[in-house]
Parts: C-alpha cells; sequence; structure tokens
C-alpha cells in the first residue's frame, strides 16, 4: 500500500495548511512513520475497517500544526502549548476533518497525559503510545523516547511543569509510565512476550519500507500460504486415512469374528486405540504447525498491506480442531469400552 496515495488528503494538509515543508519537512516525515506504524498496529490487533482508517488519519495529522506550534511557545513560552493545542484542534475541525479523528490526533504529548492516564478509549491510547515510540523517522522503545526528552534542555521546564497536575511526578515520568503500560495492554492482546513489541514493530516497519521500494511480492508471505495450504490438505488426508482404518477395524472385530477368538479381539482393540493415539498426535502437530504458519502469515500481512488471514473467519460456535479432538476421544473411549467388553471386565 501506498500510504501517501491512499492517504492523501491527510498528507496534503500537512504540506499546504501545516507547511511542512523545505526545512520543516523532518515533521512530515515524522508523521508519515507515525501512520506507518499505526497501519502495522491496526492490522497486528485485528481492528475493523474504519477504526484502522482513523487510527491512521490520527497518526498523520497529530502533529500538523507543529510549526506554528513551535512559533507560538518560543514567543509565549510554556503557556503557548496550551494555546497552540486548542488552535490546532478548532482549526483542525474547521477544515471538515471528522470529529473522531480530530480527537484521537490530539491524544498525544504531555497534554493529554491526564486524560489519557484513566481513558478506556483504545483508539486514544494506540495514538497515544504510537507517538511514544516515534523518535523523528525511527522506531525506538518507550524508555529510550523518554530519555531523549529528559536530556533536552528545551523541555525542561514543560516536563517540571507536570509536578503540579501529577502528583509530584514529572510529565516524562508520567509518560514512560502510562507508554509501558499501554504496551503491556497490546501486548497481553496479542498474546506476545513482554518488551517484544516494538521489536516486533520495528521489524515490520522495514518489511513495510522494503516492500514499498521493489514492489515485488514478498517471497515468504506466498511460501508461507503455500504451507498453511499443505497443512490443510494433511489435516484432512490424515483424517480420511483414520476414519477408514477405523471402520475397517469395527467391521472385522464386531461382526467378521466369532467369539471364540477373543484374544484376537482383545489384540484388534488394543490396536485401534493405539492408531487412535498415533492419529491423534500426529493431527495435533499439523494443527500446531498450521497455526504457526497462519500468526507468522497475519504479521506479515500487517506490513504488506494484505487481510487475507487477518480476516480470515472463525468457526462458531465449535472449531474444527475442538470437533476433530472430540472425534478422537470418542473413539479413544470406545476402544477403551471394547477392550473391557471382550476381557469380560464389563459387559454392555
Amino acid at each position: 500500500m501506498d500510504i501517501e496515495k491512499q492517504y492523501s488528503n491527510e498528507f496534503r494538509i500537512l504540506t499546504n495548511e501545516g507547511q511542512l515543508v523545505d526545512g520543516w519537512s523532518n515533521i512530515y516525515q515524522h508523521c508519515k512513520t507515525e501512520a506507518i506504524v499505526a497501519f502495522i498496529l491496526s492490522n497486528l490487533l485485528h481492528l475493523s475497517e474504519e477504526d484502522s482508517n482513523i487510527l491512521i488519519k490520527a497518526a498523520i495529522l497529530h502533529d500538523w500544526y507543529k510549526k506554528s506550534e513551535i512559533e507560538i511557545t518560543r514567543k509565549e513560552g510554556l503557556e503557548g502549548y496550551e494555546r497552540a493545542g486548542k488552535e490546532s484542534f478548532n482549526k483542525l475541525s474547521s477544515m471538515g476533518v471528522e470529529q473522531r479523528i480530530v480527537d484521537i490526533a490530539h491524544s498525544v504529548g504531555t497534554t493529554s497525559l491526564k486524560e489519557i492516564s484513566i481513558s478506556t478509549d483504545f483508539l486514544k491510547r494506540l495514538m497515544h503510545y504510537i507517538d511514544d515510540i516515534c523518535k523523528d523517522d525511527t522506531i525506538v522503545a518507550v524508555n529510550e523516547r523518554v530519555d531523549y526528552l529528559e536530556s533536552q534542555e528545551k523541555y525542561k521546564e514543560l516536563n517540571h511543569s507536570g509536578k503540579a497536575i501529577h502528583n509530584g511526578k514529572t510529565n516524562f515520568q508520567v509518560q514512560r509510565k502510562l507508554g509501558l503500560e499501554i504496551q503491556k495492554q497490546i501486548e497481553s492482546i496479542l498474546n506476545i512476550k513482554s518488551n517484544s513489541l516494538v521489536p516486533l514493530i520495528q521489524h515490520l516497519f522495514r518489511n513495510f519500507i522494503s516492500s514499498r521500494s521493489d514492489m515485488q511480492p514478498n517471497q515468504e508471505y506466498t511460501e508461507l500460504n503455500s504451507h498453511i495450504r499443505h497443512y490443510s490438505n494433511m489435516r484432512f488426508a490424515q483424517l480420511t486415512i483414520f476414519l477408514a482404518l477405523t471402520g475397517g477395524l469395527i467391521a472385522t472385530v464386531f461382526t467378521k469374528i466369532d467369539s471364540s477368538r477373543m484374544l484376537l479381539r482383545i489384540f484388534l482393540d488394543i490396536v485401534g486405540l493405539f492408531l487412535g493415539v498415533i492419529f491423534w498426535i500426529i493431527e495435533e502437530s499439523s494443527t500446531t504447525k498450521w497455526k504457526a504458519f497462519k500468526k507468522r502469515g497475519e504479521i506479515l500481512e500487517a506490513s504488506l498491506g494484505y487481510r487475507q488471514l487477518i480476516e480470515f473467519p472463525e468457526s462458531k460456535p465449535v472449531s474444527a480442531t475442538v470437533a476433530t479432538r472430540i472425534l478422537f476421544i470418542g473413539v479413544l473411549f470406545f476402544w477403551f469400552l471394547a477392550i473391557l467388553k471382550h476381557s469380560g471386565i464389563f459387559c454392555i
């Protein structure tokens, strides 16, 4: 996906109304970086198309007024941040930008800390986190980003002004804590290891940039889809063979062997039980590999702009995996009862 082409109206605001050109083009690139991260997180978190578009547009526009903000704060000092924020909000709204997008776009920086700390609005928290890990046009850890802000003399007054608002804590101390808290929330949703989110985003960001530069299909993604099809077919074939063998054994044990050959019946019952266990193990192994390839494919789709696996419909109310497990449990229970019956321990 060409993000500048897809969201040309928002990028036009950066260059025209925001005047982020020439010496201010670094801010334009910063906004573009945050838009790509918003796109990546939208796909990883399976956001709806509507929420995804809102988040990406907000990421593009979050610093659209940065040039004016810098000019205002140079003249007015600390008080200028609040005035610049209000002007940015009102002017963006007056341009006809959807109010939800304007709200999300202004969920960044120190002025939003108090609100985001208690907010349950997931898009606002995502937008705040995205800004916490984007330093210029690179992706960095929350701690690295906040360390940089704390080291800047020009932000010293802004930082310490937070003590009056946050019970003695500076703005950047609160920002660090909040950023890590949101990161933990996202990692929990994705079911990934602690502190692995930023490296994952960095990897997907590099994939996104490289895929845009050569516009060639991602070879790994193509191979993954091939593996997914292979294991899907394998699971079906395994189940077919298992049912055929089980059906044959049942017919042999209960219709073709007379009661005088009870030891043979018991032996074939045990064979049936053994086959059930073996095929169940093989099925679980195939399922695990299929899920692993699918999960990896979803991660790649987050950087390539595809949604084939991300929007793959889930089976309801019972998945194929659960149904297959129920089948195996039923067959194993059947052979267990057959062993008890034919050995005379249990009568049916």
